[in-house]
């Protein structure tokens, strides 16, 4: 018969735990190595106050015999209910060391009310989107609607998953997708089919363009606007921006559209930057103002003297609402080369409080450079 001190070393990474128990505890864990997993389960529900000790215990247990216990022992009402079977569960699937697990639904409901933004969460299910694409979708979805955008964590897990999904089954995916979905979530599921074919996708978009569904409309519009840009057709695809409707997905694609855009700008600057500076001022494109300034900066860069008169030719002609950007460029142009007094006249054409207050910050900490 073993020792009590041969039992204790038993159990990875807790022998200094369980010497301080008492010997009724050990002879619980003692018990649960001998039984089989479904009785070990059984008096797990009934010995409430060893329920930690007993589930560290099989857990070893199944770690030996490559977890194929770990279905039937998640799907145990008593064992999901534990905090400590949530830790240690998310430990071993962010190691990706589930064995031959094939049922991820009683994993996922006793992740209900788990910390949606955990670290260990999203780690967990990240290396399971491979396998169960369409239940982690469907999970991570749960608290999302219309098109309220995710939390950036779990934004990612169920862009990831959706893409799976579609790869692997691209019927059922989109079947589902019509029925309740976002205009993001088009977006991914026409990108993903992009990836493997682009006839497809361009199939897709041009089925989707005219829809009903408003947001798959939108959602293949956005894939359509990056499609564009991507290509070099930068005031193209900002036209198709203009068709989305107002609110949250028009929102965060202009933003990603603008951020995209750098590198088109610079070579529409470099190949004719007059021809680019007047096309952005005719106004009506979506993020227009970021063109203008980003444009205007690459230009003074490739060449200052050239993009001084043209702005010097055209100040008097350009309304306010777009001069303040001109100004904003050339206030922090000043700043940074310490002329403070000129950095400020071109400051006080700004109109926007936000760039106002950007410009400001920028012009303080050049004063404040130049006092040392």
């Amino acid at each position: 018969m073993k020792r009590s001190d041969d039992l204790e070393t038993d159990v990875d990474g807790r022998s200094a735990i369980l010497r301080k128990n008492t010997l009724k505890v050990q002879f619980v864990l003692r018990l649960f190595r001998q039984l089989h997993l479904e009785n070990g389960l059984a008096l797990a529900s009934m010995k409430e106050g060893h329920r930690s000790y007993a589930v560290s215990a099989l857990f070893d247990r199944m770690a030996r015999n490559n977890w194929k216990d770990i279905d039937l022992f998640l799907s145990n009402e008593v064992v999901v209910e534990s905090s400590l079977v949530l830790e240690m569960s998310l430990e071993v699937f962010a190691r990706g060391e589930f064995g031959s697990y094939s049922n991820i639904s009683p994993y996922l409901e006793s992740l209900r009310s788990y910390d949606a933004y955990s670290g260990l969460l999203v780690s967990s299910l990240q290396r399971l989107v491979p396998i169960f694409a369409e239940d982690i979708y469907h999970f991570s979805s749960e608290e999302y609607s219309g098109d309220e955008l995710p939390n950036r964590k779990m934004g990612e897990v169920r862009a990831e998953a959706l893409r799976h999904w579609v790869k692997a089954d691209s019927e059922r995916a989109l079947s589902y997708l019509e029925g309740s979905a976002s205009a993001q979530d088009f977006q991914t599921a026409i990108q993903a089919i992009n990836s493997i074919s682009q006839r497809d996708a361009r199939t897709l978009l041009s089925q989707y363009e005219d829809s009903e569904n408003q947001a798959a409309r939108d959602g293949a519009l956005g894939v359509k606007a990056l499609f564009l840009l991507a290509e070099g057709s930068l005031f193209e695809g900002a036209e198709v921006l203009g068709e989305l409707r107002e609110g949250g997905y028009r929102d965060y694609l202009a933003d990603n559209f603008a951020s995209a855009s750098r590198a088109v700008v610079e070579k529409l600057i470099s190949d004719d930057p007059e021809k680019f500076m007047e096309e952005v001022l005719k106004g009506g494109l979506e993020r227009s103002s970021l063109w203008m300034t980003d444009g205007l900066e690459a230009w003074i860069e490739k060449d200052a003297e050239k993009a001084a008169d043209w702005v010097s030719s055209r100040m008097s002609t350009i309304a306010p609402e777009n001069t303040q950007y001109i100004a904003a460029v050339y206030a922090k142009e000043a700043a940074s080369q310490g002329d403070i007094a000129l950095a400020q006249q071109w400051a006080d054409r700004i109109l926007d409080t936000d760039t106002a207050a950007e410009i400001q910050e920028v012009i303080s900490k050049a004063e404040a450079s130049t006092q040392y």
